[in-house]
């Protein structure tokens, strides 16, 4: 049962300028006869059925077979017994008389199934991991081959009338630079793109495989049906296996506040190339598996905003980002993590008793009365806390310029400014109080602390308080909260 012998074998060693011609007929009336002849461009065996290097293929007839390949169409023959034979001719151009027909076999094309796409086991890949597709791997029921040359352009006439990516937005077509069959068993088909086209989400395939003489088949020359794989259904749907891209995120854009709870992102839009969350994870050395802390809803594309994730309790530790696809409203494909370095500790405010920070509005400076506070990286932030809102007012300045100073915050005073470089005023009500925090270079926020003094206030004991009416004053039998905020005043009601 030859069909094996579809892909023949003669094993004849020929030199450069020889030719070897095999002969194929079957039994019926005619008989019907079809011939294929490899010559030898240099020393080669020839394979018929397989382009062969150094070989240049010619046939009996056109519709005898392929002439790229040297495979044989059997269609032109019968479904009954089967001979091939062989002669070969020189340098000289004289020929041997034909071989005893050696292979004898029954095969009928139409017996063949054609070869068919399993789009399940299909997939795309981004190896570089830059957010373009390089690939995509089509893998068929069967071995196949490549007849002739597959255009790479889209067209209703050629292999394929459109590839593309979807960007979570459109879907983008991709432009094919080549194709390879490989796999254990050939039937892998590798289309390479050219690595331009944005977009990580469902890869679609509209595979035609129309053009007579360059399209794809089985090794008998079964070509393979007209499939289109729109992802319309299960069984025409490629696997979404491809992560986003971490390149798409930029952490110089991003800021975690702790003092807020908030991820801001700022400057610019974080295009995903797919529907995908981004996703916050506060720790150290995460994983693929390590689970998000917190995150966005899905999207393509997450624009700037003051609020990006809100309700955010991250500690003081390391903030990592990534993206994660959405498939069917699942999480599925995770990009790597990518650091956004630490989250500074709050500034060691001290305590009411002991305070080691203060404020005061008369120079504009801080004190630090004893503990340093602060690291080379990050800059002192100063607040307005009025109840339970803060307002950011200014920063640490060098001396009364309007250049930021980083820490350490050795003891002493230390002048600090708003950003158009004017002093800053905490007080306006006397219930105000002067907050403050860390923020480092990767931009990220330590917690608010307060002026331990001033946020300590609290009105005096009755019992201590007496009235003087002949002198007209109130009299005090031990002093009163010390504060910096001389908007502070003692208010009596008669």
């Amino acid at each position: 049962a030859g069909k094996t012998a579809v892909k023949m074998r003669p094993g004849v060693a020929l030199l450069s300028g020889e030719t070897v011609t095999l002969k194929v007929t079957d039994s019926a009336a005619g008989p019907h006869i079809i011939k294929m002849s490899a010559s030898a461009l240099a020393g080669i065996t020839p394979i018929f059925g397989e382009q062969t290097t150094n070989a240049v293929y010619s046939a009996g007839a056109t519709s005898d077979g392929n002439i790229t390949t040297g495979s044989f169409n059997f269609t032109a023959l019968t479904t009954k017994a089967v001979a091939a034979s062989a002669t070969i001719t020189n340098t000289n151009g004289n020929s041997s008389a034909w071989s005893d027909p050696v292979i004898n076999f029954t095969y009928n094309v139409a017996d063949e199934a054609a070869p068919a796409i399993t789009a399940a086991s299909s997939y795309a890949t981004d190896n570089d991991k830059d957010g373009k597709l390089n690939t995509l791997v089509i893998k068929f029921t069967k071995p196949v081959k490549i007849n002739g040359t597959l255009s790479t352009a889209a067209g209703a006439g050629n292999f394929h009338n459109v590839i593309s990516v979807n960007n979570g937005t459109i879907d983008a077509a991709l432009n094919i630079t080549g194709y390879g069959i490989g796999g254990d068993n050939n039937d892998l088909l590798t289309i390479t793109f050219d690595n331009a086209v944005a977009g990580t989400g469902q890869v679609k395939a509209n595979i035609v495989n129309a053009n007579a003489s360059n399209f794809i088949s089985d090794f008998y020359g079964v070509k393979l049906a007209a499939t289109n794989l729109d992802a319309s259904e299960a069984a025409k749907k490629i696997p979404d296996t491809v992560a986003p891209s971490a390149s798409k995120i930029n952490v110089a854009n991003l800021f975690y506040s702790h003092a807020t709870g908030k991820v801001a992102l700022k400057n610019a839009a974080i295009d995903c190339g797919e529907l995908a969350e981004l996703q916050v994870y506060f720790g150290t050395d995460p994983t693929p598996a390590t689970n998000k802390s917190f995150g966005t809803a899905a999207s393509a594309q997450h624009a700037v905003k003051a609020d990006l994730i809100s309700g955010v309790a991250g500690s003081a530790s390391g903030v990592y980002y990534r993206l994660v696809d959405s498939i069917a409203g699942t999480p599925t494909n995770k990009s790597d993590w990518v650091s956004d370095g630490g989250i500074p500790e709050s500034p060691d405010a001290g305590t009411a008793d002991s305070p080691n920070l203060a404020w005061s509005d008369a120079t504009s400076q801080f004190t630090v009365n004893g503990i340093s506070v602060g690291a080379s990286n990050s800059v002192m932030r100063i607040y307005r806390k009025a109840g339970a809102v803060y307002t950011y007012l200014g920063r640490a300045v060098v001396n009364e310029t309007n250049t930021d100073k980083k820490g350490a915050y050795d003891a002493g005073t230390h002048w600090a400014k708003q950003d158009g470089d004017l002093p800053v005023k905490v007080y306006n009500l006397p219930t105000d109080v002067a907050a403050f925090t860390l923020y480092n270079d990767n931009g990220n926020e330590s917690a608010y602390v307060a002026d331990p003094v001033a946020d300590a206030v609290t009105a005096p004991l009755a019992a201590n308080l007496f009235v003087n009416a002949q002198e007209k004053t109130i009299n005090c039998l031990t002093g009163l909260n010390g504060s910096a905020n001389t908007g502070l005043r003692l208010c009596v009601k008669v």
